[in-house]
């Protein structure tokens, strides 16, 4: 897939999820991952960005333990992809966080969002 229509996908996909259709939107978040990870293969950054949309859309339709599996995967990818204190890896880092604590899984929460917070240089 071309990386302007996957540009288009992810746009539709965003103003799809700001109109309130999730459903519809998943759908397009899921081809932009599937199309980024053909072309620029699985750890690619863009590839990891576009877990990250799947899974907050996955979230808003109440999806949690497959968000929850997708923002781990990012994170994963990210720390050695990346390195632990890339920007990028401190996002997946409170996403997960985020998403643990709506989960009420509040100790694993607390952990990632205090990596986050030192990633950044701040205690």
């Amino acid at each position: 897939t071309h990386p302007c229509t996957l540009e288009t996908l992810k746009s539709l996909a965003q103003m799809l999820k700001a109109a309130g259709k999730h459903a519809e939107a998943e759908g397009y978040y899921r081809r932009v991952v599937a199309g980024k990870e053909k072309t620029l293969g699985p750890s690619h950054p863009e590839v990891l960005t576009s877990l990250n949309d799947l899974a907050m859309e996955l979230q808003a339709l109440g999806r949690t333990q497959e968000a929850e599996q997708l923002l781990q995967r990012a994170l994963e990818s990210r720390r050695s992809t990346l390195g632990p204190k890339h920007p990028d890896t401190l996002t997946s880092l409170q996403d997960l966080g985020m998403m643990l604590k709506s989960l009420g899984k509040h100790e694993e929460a607390e952990a990632l969002l205090r990596q986050a917070l030192e990633g950044k240089g701040t205690s």
